[in-house]
């Protein structure tokens, strides 16, 4: 065998395959690629072994046919779940942002299909759920041991990690207030404030309660939605903190650091719930007025025991029924709504900048990667160079071939330097962002302080309303997870 002609076939193929959008293009320009090199070599056993070998290597069985002045290669997918049709479908749905699309329009799925029908000669439908099935759970970064199915191409995620379902059980039993204890050790918890640094909590707690409101409330009793209420936060913080931390924690390690989170932030929590059902009490919402009424006086028997469900009564003790709440929230809906409307815009800002600190955070793996491939590619020059001395002796073609070799990682070490500049340049321009919205937040802050110190007396009462509502709320999710 012709080992600088290998390498050569290697090196063309490899840059096609990155050059190339789809699998079907790839073979296409292999073929003409390769036919160049055949005219100058006639080496066909070289070339064919380099073909057979480099699609082995991405999970296609490949058979070569020298015809006169063509190269034929008929390919055949081996590994079905780890090949080169999903490396290229990846490729193509990180380009087009679909994780991100696919939260808000699950007709996308429907698109990627269409796709692989126009961009493969695939007929077998079970072959091409395959192929979009292994691009997905990369792409949606889902676990391996993870099952993904479809239904009128709907995606259908299945978990058949079974720890799932006992952390379940664990968190409802670790809600109750009796377990005070420690769930993670000092330096579990550092490592996971440290990954959350960029983070902005706050903003993510609202929203996961906002979300739990406009889900649940709705369509179903009070007494459900709070006994409920806890799980469903952790839940939702679990699996928000799991995405950002992009599997750097086990399912359960993050499970426990929530339920820690959230009996340390439990009165903020019950502060935005009593703020938000108060909001759609405001918009006149018959759930939240059955929400309000539900806090009077009385006992409720559940699975046994009494649940107290305590009257909305405030430090000066004054009791709030239905119609002081409403006298009061309409009284106070100027002053509330420019507060509101502070509020919205600091929440916003909130999200914009995690959304840039995500940005960043990204920006920095790929700086990172570069860093790591430019180091590989000196490796690998290194290696090449030493190669070269061996070769000095051999035939020209051999010379040749590993002289543009050697160039070529001269080039993409080049290319990888420039996407680094490139990044570095993206990473200024997302803190000048930064910086610009973190002064915003300060000026909407600066407007809610102003507006407060203008009508103390009348954003007091609003204030004792919200703190006893809060109180309530807390005392009977307390109660209630302790009945879980």
């Amino acid at each position: 065998m012709n080992q600088g002609l290998y390498l050569e076939s290697i090196s063309a193929m490899t840059k096609e395959f990155l050059g190339q959008k789809d699998f079907e293009a790839f073979v296409g320009a292999t073929k003409t690629t390769l036919l160049s090199l055949l005219n100058k070599s006639q080496d066909k056993d070289t070339i064919r072994r380099a073909i057979i070998d480099f699609m082995a290597q991405r999970g296609i069985k490949a058979i070569v046919i020298f015809d006169k002045q063509i190269i034929d290669i008929k390919t055949s997918i081996q590994n079905r779940e780890k090949n080169a049709y999903i490396d290229f479908l990846v490729r193509y749905l990180e380009g087009q942002n679909y994780a991100k699309k696919m939260q808000n329009n699950k007709n996308y799925l429907k698109e990627i299909f269409t796709y692989m029908q126009q961009h493969s000669t695939i007929n077998d439908e079970s072959l091409i759920k395959d192929i979009v099935r292994g691009a997905l759970k990369k792409i949606l970064k889902l676990n391996e041991r993870d099952g993904l199915f479809f239904n009128n191409l709907e995606p259908f995620v299945k978990n058949f990690d079974f720890e799932l379902v006992e952390n379940n059980t664990k968190i409802r039993k670790l809600q109750k207030s009796s377990h005070i204890e420690a769930l993670l050790d000092d330096t579990t918890k550092a490592k996971i404030k440290a990954a959350l640094k960029n983070t902005q909590l706050e903003a993510i707690s609202r929203r996961i309660v906002q979300e739990i409101i406009n889900e649940k409330l709705f369509g179903m009793s009070v007494i459900d939605f709070l006994r409920s209420f806890s799980f469903l936060y952790i839940q939702a913080l679990s699996k928000e903190i799991l995405r950002i931390t992009s599997g750097d924690f086990e399912q359960y390690t993050i499970d426990c650091y929530c339920v820690e989170s959230y009996r340390l932030s439990k009165n903020y929590i019950c502060d935005i719930l009593s703020s938000e059902v108060l909001g759609y009490l405001e918009l006149d919402k018959q759930a939240a007025r059955d929400f309000v009424m539900f806090f009077s006086k009385r006992e409720i028997r559940l699975n046994g025991r009494l649940i107290h469900i305590p009257l909305i009564q405030d430090a000066g003790s004054k009791i709030w029924n239905l119609n002081d709440i409403e006298a009061i929230l309409h009284a106070e809906s100027s002053i509330n709504g420019d507060i509101k409307t502070q509020r919205a815009k600091i929440a916003q800002i909130e999200e914009q900048i995690v959304d840039i600190q995500k940005s960043l955070h990204k920006n920095e793996m790929l700086i990172a990667e570069k860093q790591r491939q430019i180091q590989i590619l000196s490796n690998e020059y290194d290696a090449k160079k030493a190669q070269s001395i061996a070769y000095q002796k051999a035939d020209v073609e051999t010379r040749n071939a590993m002289t543009k070799i050697i160039n070529g990682i001269l080039q993409d070490k080049i290319h990888a330097l420039d996407a680094i500049t490139v990044f570095k340049t993206k990473e200024t321009t997302l803190k000048e962002k930064k910086n610009e919205l973190d002064e915003a937040k300060k000026v909407a802050e600066n407007d809610i302080t102003r507006i407060i110190q203008e009508n103390k007396e009348g954003i007091q009462r609003l204030q004792n309303l919200l703190d006893a509502f809060s109180f309530c709320i807390g005392k009977v999710i307390e109660e209630l997870d302790d009945n879980v």
